[in-house]
């Protein structure tokens, strides 16, 4: 892998490509229930276009004026497709956001930056929603680089946050670099590794217009109140497993975790979404929900993709001790964490 490609990696991952009318159409039935998807457009802190949808119930069947919302925080590869999996929450009256990030889909902007101006961009989300589309309470669903914006942005504590959805957050940017360029570079010396990281850390200063150094998390993580479930995989192939439960441990609010297999950018499973789903129908206090996940957006169901999900699950199973070890790990891992004395009971 040469230098340009690990730079690229953080903070220029292929960028998902689609059209608008791949998010389906504006209005649509669900659960014998009508809904329409409000496409819209705010500016970043940067200045840049970015473009979102809100999905909603069409406004004869909506039970109140004010609805709780979810807002779906796309991963560093993702975009606002990623939602469609989380489209189920309107069943419990629980209306959905997505957007693109600049540097991510249909918006603006060629670069991202982890969590570093998201945050802004999430804040001024926020605001947009409770002035102008009716929304209460809210959650924050977010997946990587989503999660980590989710973090930052709950760190200053915002009033209206009731719940927060964190898969596979990073703690330091530096420690993802380091542990992507060791990983494609497995017999280059620490000491070249090390200036390799220097140079990496200079490009996306003056490209991307921030610090990796100084992308931290789990400086902010202590300072977050609001409960959250934290997801992660314990195969992740882009982040180390340490970082997570880091995370976990210094988080500074009522925290459950759940623990899975599956890549970083893997399509995640019907039942962790359910279990998502049902952790903000508990803190946005509406009624329980009425479908179930969707494994595989609409969109995406292509022969292709078919064959790699199926790929996926014959893999899982090919080898039984494997998994069985895994599951083992897995099952310990959980009854650790759910003896860890709380503070919050």
């Amino acid at each position: 892998m040469s230098y340009d490609d690990l730079w690229k990696a953080i903070i220029r991952p292929p960028r998902e490509s689609y059209r608008t009318s791949d998010l389906g159409d504006q209005e649509f039935t669900m659960s014998n229930k009508n809904y329409m998807r409000t496409d819209f457009t705010l500016l970043s802190i940067q200045g840049l276009k970015i473009l979102g949808s809100h999905y909603e119930p069409i406004e004869k069947e909506r039970i109140s004026p004010i609805l709780p919302c979810v807002i779906y925080l796309h991963g560093n590869c993702g975009s606002r497709l990623d939602a469609q999996n989380s489209i189920f929450l309107l069943t419990g009256n629980i209306t959905l956001v997505s957007i693109d990030f600049p540097g991510c889909g249909l918006s603006e902007g060629e670069y991202i930056s982890l969590g570093w101006f998201e945050q802004h961009d999430l804040a001024n989300l926020v605001d947009y929603l409770r002035e102008e589309r009716r929304v209460g309470s809210i959650g924050i669903w977010g997946r990587s680089m989503g999660a980590v914006t989710a973090i930052l942005y709950a760190s200053t504590n915002p009033k209206g946050i009731k719940a927060l959805a964190l898969d596979s957050p990073f703690g330091k940017l530096k420690g993802v670099a380091m542990h992507l360029a060791k990983s494609r570079a497995k017999f280059v010396p620490n000491f070249v590794l090390k200036i390799g990281y220097k140079m990496i850390r200079k490009s996306i200063k003056s490209r991307a217009k921030f610090d990796i150094e100084k992308l931290k998390p789990i400086k902010y993580v202590k300072n977050v109140k609001i409960p959250a479930i934290i997801a992660y995989s314990t195969n992740d192939e882009l982040v180390p497993c340490k970082q997570f439960e880091k995370i976990q441990l210094k988080y500074g609010g009522p925290s459950i975790v759940n623990i899975f297999r599956g890549g970083h950018n893997d399509i995640r499973s019907v039942d962790y979404c359910t279990e998502v789903g049902l952790f903000f129908c508990k803190y946005l206090n509406v009624k329980q929900l009425k479908n179930d996940p969707i494994s595989i957006p609409p969109h995406w169901i292509t022969e292709d993709v078919m064959k790699k999900a199926q790929e996926f699950e014959e893999n899982s199973k090919k080898n039984d001790e494997d998994m069985q070890i895994d599951l083992f790990l897995t099952i310990n891992a959980s009854r650790y964490y759910s003896t860890i004395p709380s503070k919050h009971k």
